[in-house]
Parts: structure tokens; sequence; C-alpha cells
């Protein structure tokens, strides 16, 4: 019996008066091959996830589909450094936000990689900066950070998928919603 786990890699684009945010950005375009930097068990995940995902699109056109210009993104935030979220920012110019629990293992991972291969690590670590969670409590969570100052964007720490991940409550109106990743 096949088992068919269906499931998406999304992105997601706020747009905001003081600067866009791209909140992870898919798969890059060496996702294929960089699998193959992968201990065994993570290298036939990997594979198995990459290759299900045939309708994948590259970020460049996922944004043009939204008339975004690439250099119109002022930061982007990932809430986990895993291949499938942190890929695609490989295409971008902007900061890459992380907490500093995920840049600690995401530069083992550039040594003892398990599922985020070093050369994917390489390529985005000159552009990291670490997201200080120095807002104060919110709706729960002992620290937070509030990107803009004004409630709608703000970062939670939300370790577990990975040591570092992170969610994000964007305000969008009158609603509240939670973006967690994985």
């Amino acid at each position: 019996e096949t088992i068919v786990w269906e499931s998406t890699i999304s992105s997601v684009l706020l747009r905001h008066a003081k600067g866009d945010i791209l909140i992870d950005s898919g798969f890059g375009p060496n996702a294929e091959a960089q699998m193959t930097e992968l201990p065994a068990p993570g290298r036939a995940f990997g594979l198995q996830i990459v290759s299900g995902a045939k309708d994948r699109k590259p970020i460049l056109n996922l944004l043009a589909s939204v008339r975004e210009p690439p250099a119109q993104v002022s930061r982007i935030i990932v809430t986990h450094a895993h291949y499938d979220h942190v890929g695609g920012a490989t295409q971008l110019a902007a900061p890459i936000y992380v907490s500093s629990a995920e840049a600690k293992w995401m530069a083992d991972q550039a040594t003892h990689p398990t599922i985020t291969p070093p050369s994917l690590v390489a390529a985005v670590k000159p552009r990291l900066n670490i997201l200080t969670y120095d807002s104060g409590e919110y709706l729960g969570f002992e620290a937070s950070k509030d990107v803009y100052g004004d409630g709608t964007v703000v970062v939670v720490p939300l370790p577990g998928h990975t040591p570092g991940s992170q969610g994000l409550f964007l305000k969008l109106g009158e609603r509240r919603v939670f973006l967690i990743g994985d």
C-alpha cells in the first residue's frame, strides 16, 4: 500500500509601508544537487521531498507573479532553516533573519549536516542577521520581536522543530494569523 502525503511548501509576502517582508523562501534552484551533501537518511528524505514537489516555482517567479520586484523585499524572516524554507533566499539580496539558536544550529549543519546542506548554509551565511526578541511578552509567549513597532509583524521563539524555530503573528486588518513554518 502506498501512502500519499500532501503538503505545501510556502512563502508569505507581507507588504508594509516600512518595508516588505518575505517569510520563508521555499526551495532554492539547486535543491536536488544539495541533497547529495546530506548523510543517507537525510538525503533519502530530502530527495523524496524535493522530487515530490513537482509544481514548485522559483521564488523569483512567485514574486513576479504578484508584481513584487526582488529589490522591494527588505528582509527575509525564516521560520526555521531547513532547505525548503531558506533555499530560495539564495536568489534574493535581502538580509535574512533567524534566531540566535537557529544561527548556531545552522553553523553545526555546515560541518555536521543532517537536513540542511552545507553549501546552502554557506550561501546564506553572509546575509544572516540575528533577530533579537526584545519586545517583551506577547500573547502568552515570554519574549517577542515587534518588527515594525506597530503590532503588524510580531516574531516569537517557537523551538522544537529546530532549536531556533520561530513563529510569526501577522495582523491583517482586524484579523491576526499565526505562521509556524512546519
